[in-house]
């Protein structure tokens, strides 16, 4: 490009944008779908859209017929997040050409987005999980840990494709590698690992290293804690038995004894096929411990379904069945993430192009779907061109049982 042309709107936004989609982890991997749902440029934060979950049927074996009610759900996916930067530029540098520019602004900018949704992502997602493996307070370092991720996402339904995913921490990486280098076969995946430090595809998985991974802080709690009462289904648990003042944190996991989790497909004698694993529920607000040792503990994802199309477990807690936290307490672990495409859903919608302004343009990745907006306005009281790059998105979990934290 000449050293004398301005560069346009649309060089500005369409360079920041392929740099933003080329750095992002977790967006490209979840599911993508509902973009167009909200219509035309000019969406605002805070818009909601109810996302129609597919029905779920139980089924039946024989010639008799056994009509099951339709029962939909839906889940709001709303647009909360507006990610964006902000600089200012002098009309010499704006005639810069645009290799010096992608290197000192543009590329700068884009991680910067990039890494605010993926973080923010990554902390969202692990809040809504209750599936997790491994050990709080020690990083994995066998096999044994990361195969037990997808397999849970199996059991619970997931299509066996290729649309696993699974994000770790630079520790976890640099640890597992070192652990299991010798166990890969393929000539270009030893390559990878030795080059770049990267694994992958591994377990049937697609690997990435992400420094945004969460840093779960385990609530603070003692005692012996209890389901009290009986028959307590839904997204609200009553217990007691806790030291007072104990507490649990959005995020934390806890296992309730005798409630374990099952199949969301029924099995050959129409009964869902029970696994021998506790079904892990994920605490959803923070909840306190009176002085008396009670709390009410917020469940969330689907709560406790004992029977029915959206069956989770095999039977309701008892009265005074023992409660399990996942973790020590006060315990600060890395939450790594592994799942599938279809348990979590993102959208991000064209922003309003302003008025009043030098310059506004919006630019949609095709393969992405990512908007980004560009705006710029010159300044005269500072004779600079003020610039924005903006995004607005939202996420929601629709399956979250096909995903799995991996705790370290």
């Amino acid at each position: 490009m000449p050293g004398n042309s301005f560069l346009t709107r649309q060089e500005f936004t369409r360079e920041t944008l392929l740099i933003l989609t080329n750095n992002l982890k977790v967006a490209p991997n979840i599911h993508r779908g509902y973009d167009d749902q909200y219509g035309v440029k000019g969406a605002k934060i805070g818009q909601t859209l109810n996302i129609r979950r597919p029905v779920r049927f139980k089924g039946r074996n024989g010639q008799g017929f056994a009509p099951e009610g339709i029962v939909e759900t839906f889940i709001p996916l709303t647009l909360n997040y507006q990610s964006g930067v902000d600089f200012e530029m002098s009309s010499v540098e704006r005639k810069l050409d645009m290799d010096y520019l992608r290197e000192r602004i543009l590329k700068p900018a884009a991680v910067n987005i990039a890494n605010r949704v993926d973080g923010t992502l990554l902390y969202l997602l692990y809040q809504q999980t209750g599936n997790v493996v491994g050990t709080p307070g020690t990083v994995p370092n066998s096999s044994a840990t990361y195969l037990t991720a997808p397999q849970i996402i199996h059991e619970m339904g997931a299509p066996v494709d290729d649309e696993l995913s699974i994000l770790i921490s630079p520790q976890m990486q640099a640890t597992i590698i070192n652990a299991v280098q010798n166990l890969f076969h393929d000539g270009g995946q030893l390559s990878r690992q030795y080059k770049q430090g990267k694994m992958g595809t591994a377990w049937g998985m697609e690997w990435y290293e992400d420094q945004q991974i969460y840093v779960h802080t385990i609530g603070t709690y003692g005692g012996a804690p209890l389901v009290n009462g009986a028959n307590q289904q839904g997204n609200v648990l009553t217990t007691d038995g806790w030291n007072a003042g104990s507490t649990l944190n959005v995020g934390d996991v806890i296992y309730l004894s005798g409630v374990f989790a099952v199949n969301p497909q029924p099995g050959p004698n129409g009964q869902p096929v029970v696994y021998a694993r506790q079904q892990g529920f994920v605490v959803a607000a923070p909840a306190v411990a009176d002085g008396a040792g009670n709390m009410v503990i917020q469940i969330g994802a689907d709560g406790i379904i004992p029977s029915g199309q959206y069956q989770n477990v095999n039977a309701l807690p008892a009265d005074n069945a023992p409660i399990t936290v996942f973790g020590a307490s006060g315990t600060n672990t890395p939450q790594a993430m592994a799942f599938h495409k279809s348990a979590y859903a993102m959208a991000t919608v064209p922003l309003e192009e302003p008025g009043g302004v030098e310059e506004a343009f919006t630019e949609t990745d095709p393969d992405t779907g990512i908007s980004l907006r560009y705006v710029r306005q010159y300044v005269a009281t500072t004779d600079q061109y003020a610039n924005r790059f903006d995004i607005l998105w939202g996420e929601c979990a629709t399956y979250p049982q096909l995903a799995t934290r991996i705790a370290s």
